[in-house]
């Protein structure tokens, strides 16, 4: 137990999932009735093997836990706090809730940075319903629009009426694309909540959906939420909200309906084409055009990718947008060879678009290694990127 002179006790312990504390409960006899629903059975993706110029595809595709889909829930915790930036969930009983409170996925429960502090601040109390949509990386585009937002999902087939929603931006003010796209599903700026380092919060009934994807297990589902939610508004099925259209921050003039699109990462400070100017000059001549995602809102980006019909992209989150695409969209993803993740090829299998890849130059990692985590620029040869392009009878 943790020694204070002022405040509150940090946490004394954990659960390492949100079931397990439903599992404490009951049994000692404390009915959790309508305190944890599933949704979404468990299931296994079955997914195509991605086209490339290798033979037989890299290990990286083949791993089967890849396409492993457990199922979400949805998680109230009467009573329930929330401390930190990062929105971790603490029990009534003073435990940390360590699947819902993921700060590394790589660190185990005991290396949570509640258990570093030597007491909380006193809790401030809430006479409401929160949603706690908190993630540890929820600055990233990519995890915002596939670890975050899909969450609502989970909420609304709760049925539950929430008075404010909790997300941690990791940023002060919030970044425009989560502005937008919350304004998007009809959360605005006075529903919402954002924690800060000394926030420690006691709410009365604290509602958790569970992560989706901190394991890379990204499901059908959430991709379909998305292109449910966002997808109409952006192409002008139906208008947008006031405060989405407010929101919107114009990207450069011109047409949002390219057939061909190279996704450049020149504004990236990591995994960048090295030979860019290349690789651009052999797709323009076979009618690509190169765009710069970050300079668009996010509607616009929306309408980028659901307007074309092949898309080239080194791997980075501005391939997010595939989600978007319309079915059989090709999608090609660069990637170097001492970094092939497999995200995008998932998620263009739940999109049902086609999935090409080429593998730059140099030394490939050896099976289960990752050497260089991805933040190293990759060289891709015009000469193997025009033969992928004929093989899939784009050229």
């Amino acid at each position: 137990m943790s020694q204070i002179t002022d405040g509150h006790p940090a946490p004394d312990g954990f659960y390492r999932t949100m079931g397990e504390w439903v599992a404490y409960h009951l049994a000692r006899g404390r009915s959790m009735d309508g305190l944890f629903q599933e949704y979404y059975a468990d299931h296994e993706s079955d997914f195509a093997l991605p086209i490339g110029l290798d033979e037989p595809a890299p290990w990286e595709f083949r791993e089967k836990p890849f396409t492993s889909h457990p199922s979400p829930f949805v998680g109230i915790i009467p009573d329930g706090r929330l401390w930190g930036t990062k929105g971790a969930v603490v029990t009534p009983e003073n435990k940390l809730v360590w699947d819902v409170s993921v700060e590394h996925s790589s660190e185990p429960p005991e290396q949570h940075s509640v258990f570093r502090q030597s007491c909380l601040p006193a809790p401030q109390h809430y006479d409401e319903t929160w949603a706690v949509l908190t993630y540890t990386a929820s600055d990233s585009y990519f995890h915002w629009m596939l670890d975050v937002l899909p969450r609502l999902d989970l909420i609304r087939k709760s049925g539950l009426s929430i008075d404010r929603y909790v997300f941690n931006y990791m940023s002060i003010p919030i970044l425009p694309f989560q502005d937008e796209t919350l304004n998007m599903l009809g959360i605005p700026a006075g529903k919402r909540f954002q924690p800060q380092a000394d926030s420690h919060c006691q709410i009365k009934q604290a509602v958790i959906p569970s992560l989706i994807g901190y394991t890379s297990h990204y499901p059908k589902w959430a991709v379909d939420f998305l292109r449910k939610e966002l997808l109409p508004s952006s192409i002008g099925q139906t208008a947008p909200s006031k405060e989405a259209s407010e929101s919107f921050r114009p990207g450069p003039s011109g047409a949002l309906n390219h057939k061909r699109i190279y996704v450049s990462r020149a504004d990236a400070f990591h995994r960048r084409v090295s030979n860019e100017q290349q690789i651009v000059s052999l797709l323009g001549s076979h009618g690509f055009v190169t765009i710069t995602p970050s300079e668009y809102s996010v509607s616009e980006q929306i309408r980028l990718f659901a307007s074309a019909d092949v898309i080239i992209s080194p791997h980075g989150a501005n391939l997010t947008n595939i989600v978007f695409c319309k079915p059989g969209t090709l999608v090609i993803e660069l990637f170097s060879p001492g970094y092939v993740n497999p995200i995008y090829w998932a998620l263009s299998n739940h999109a049902q678009l086609r999935y090409a890849y080429l593998i730059g130059s140099g030394r490939r990692s050896p099976e289960s290694v990752h050497e260089l985590r991805g933040k190293e620029d990759l060289t891709i040869p015009p000469d193997s990127l025009q033969k992928l392009l004929s093989l899939l009878g784009v050229v």
